[in-house]
């Protein structure tokens, strides 16, 4: 430094806050604008420099200053006795150089503003993912991170400087009410006691929804720091972590056991979770449901004592049984449901159903998580069932009993139609016959036809009489039904109405391939013989018989086999479809196709007893078509009455 520069050019040519200060007498000799404006008007020329620092510091500026010349590079934190501009900590680095021409350049650094720290602690504290203030001790912001302007939607010059409760954000107190969060309440956090440099406590904060930007909930600590080893303790670190989504996620949590307290409380069932590590004499709740209490007729707090155990609570016959199917739940990791009492202190034992699914917990523990219910009412419709279905048996065997007497009087009914009625038919039909051919000539034709008559009515009675017993028969017919080919059947039964087909040249067509059908063959032949003789009876005289029966496999659900058997005969109208099938009912007057009316109804009756069913189509003067369905599998329904 040459003694022939001005001393304010000097301090000029200084970038920081520099001062002139005479190595002998300490006063000021000359200072910058920098220095001004940290200073202030207490910076004047010839002022004691030392009366700028403050007292705390003088001591520690003393030693600096009587430190020898290869030591000047040592730097000194300390406080400025004077105030700082708005927002600025009223702190400096002081820097002293080596005497020259009698002056010693004093450089001071402020502290407080970022850009003048370390920029490797700057990069560092910018970089930190969460939102961090620097606030002094009127908690006004000094500085923030890249993420706390985010947060705040502010920029570097909007933040400087602004008071916390001026940022927006809210703290619920204990009643649940928002306040703001200002400098009395940072104080408080502070107030604790709380080792160095850790934080002295936290609030949860909230910025509440604006300019489109969602709430965001923030767990705020802060604690006191120095910035640089030697300052006072004014500033304090605020760290902010965003808890928006702890905050969502437990507000959901919360949402979730209401509901589920709620379900608990309205389920009709009683929902639990038991342990199942260890012997199941050791099972206890886990957890506790009102319908679990009123199950057992206990509160709560009874409930979870750590030595209740629920067996010694269930009926002693259905202990051993409930331990082991729990046992056997827990070795198996298979979902549980047993039924059994509960001893109820009042009600006594209970009936219930539990129903449980087996969880391993992170420890490996496995646990049943299900639900208790009252079956009690089902108990006793069960037993009243019971007692209902004892009372039918008997009815059953009542009926039955009653049934097989009419069977054994319609038995004897059968025989006397067959003997009694038929003797003096065979009479009738033998005298007359004598009489026609021993006493002809005794006659007159009206004589002769009267007797013609009275032989054709006992014919048509005897007939009718042996109908009924075909009918009586079918109706108490109990047949096993078992696979019949159904070709070798129709053959048969063709055989047997041979010479009334020969007669009438009837023209048979078969297309039944190698099917077979479940039925009982004498039954199957008895529909098989009424329908083709209801063919060649009921043609048509100007044509030939034609008779066409077909078979088929069902398509319908469970199968089966249909056979047809179509002619080309007078028909009928559809409107009697039903009637055709009634015992006695007849289309047609006897003169001109004569039967008895019975041989349809005996058909219908005889499918039914095989478990099958009839229907017909039909169309005046074109034919008729009867059809016959078949079940899809053999089964007896007993045996055949004798």
């Amino acid at each position: 430094m040459s003694a022939t520069v001005p001393p304010e050019l000097l301090a000029a040519l200084v970038p920081d806050a520099a001062v002139l200060v005479d190595a002998g007498s300490g006063q000021v000799r000359g200072f910058n604008a920098a220095a001004t404006q940290l200073f202030g008007s207490a910076l004047q020329q010839d002022r004691a420099m030392s009366l700028l620092i403050g007292a705390e510091n003088r001591r520690a500026l003393a030693d600096l200053l009587a430190l020898p010349v290869e030591a000047v590079a040592r730097r000194l934190p300390l406080r400025l006795e004077t105030g700082a501009p708005a927002g600025l900590s009223p702190r400096a680095m002081l820097r002293v150089g080596a005497a020259h021409a009698g002056l010693r350049l004093w450089q001071f650094e402020e502290l407080g503003r970022p850009e003048r720290h370390d920029p490797l602690h700057l990069r560092i504290f910018d970089a930190m993912p969460h939102a961090m203030l620097v606030v002094d001790h009127q908690a006004r912001v000094l500085a923030g991170n890249a993420a706390a302007l985010e947060l705040f939607a502010l920029d570097p010059q909007a933040l400087r400087g602004r008071r916390i409760d001026q940022l927006g954000w809210l703290h619920l107190d204990d009643q649940g009410c928002p306040r703001v969060f200002d400098a009395g309440m940072l104080h408080e956090m502070l107030a604790a006691p709380a080792a160095p440099g850790q934080p002295r406590g936290s609030r949860q904060l909230c910025l509440p929804e604006r300019d489109g930007r969602p709430e965001r909930w923030l767990d705020l600590s802060a604690t006191s720091v120095a910035l640089l080893p030697g300052l006072p303790t004014t500033s304090h670190v605020c760290a902010l972590v965003d808890i928006s989504e702890r905050v969502r996620a437990e507000r959901h949590r919360q949402q979730a056991d209401r509901l589920l307290a709620r379900f608990m409380q309205l389920s009709p069932g009683a929902p639990f979770a038991v342990e199942l590590d260890g012997e199941p004499a050791r099972l206890r709740f886990t957890i506790i449901s009102p319908g679990l209490c009123r199950a057992f007729g206990r509160d709560e707090r009874e409930l979870a004592e750590p030595d209740f155990r629920v067996l010694p609570h269930v009926h002693a016959q259905d202990r051993d049984a409930l331990a082991q199917a729990m046992r056997e739940a827990a070795l198996h990791r298979t979902d549980f449901h047993h039924e059994f009492r509960l001893l109820h202190p009042v009600r006594g034992p209970v009936w219930h159903e539990a129903r449980a699914t087996i969880e391993i917990d992170a420890a490996g523990r496995p646990g049943a998580y299900g639900y208790l219910l009252d079956i009690s009412a089902r108990k006793r419709a069960e037993q009243q069932l019971e007692a209902l279905h004892v009372v039918l048996e008997q009815r059953v065997s009542e009926r039955t009993a009653e049934l097989e007497a009419k069977h054994r009087e319609m038995e004897r009914f059968t025989y006397s139609v067959s003997h009694d009625l038929k003797a003096p038919l065979r009479g009738l039909d033998g005298y007359s016959r004598l009489l026609l051919t021993e006493k002809c000539e005794q006659l007159d034709d009206e004589g002769r036809l009267f007797v013609d008559n009275i032989r054709q009515a006992a014919r048509q009675m005897s007939q009718l009489i042996e109908d009924l017993l075909a009918y009586s028969r079918v109706e108490r017919l109990r047949p096993t039904l078992v696979p019949i080919p159904l070709r070798s059947l129709i053959d048969q039964a063709l055989a047997e109405l041979d010479d009334s087909l020969s007669s009438h040249a009837a023209e048979i067509r078969i297309d039944t391939g190698t099917l077979s059908v479940q039925g009982e063959r004498r039954g199957l032949l008895l529909v098989l013989r009424n329908l083709l003789d209801n063919a060649i009876k009921f043609r048509r005289p100007d044509r030939p018989c034609q008779i066409t029966i077909t078979a088929r496999p069902l398509e319908a659900p469970g199968g089966g086999t249909e056979l047809t058997i179509a002619d080309n005969g007078i028909g009928f109208d559809m409107r009697y479809h039903d009637r055709i099938f009634e015992i006695f009912q007849r289309l047609h007057r006897v003169e001109d196709y004569p039967g008895t009316g019975i041989g349809l109804a005996i058909v219908r009756k005889a499918m039914e007893r095989m478990n099958g069913r009839i229907h017909a189509r039909a169309e005046p003067g074109r034919g008729a078509t009867f059809v016959l369905e078949f079940p899809p599998a053999a089964g007896s329904i007993g045996a055949p009455v004798p």
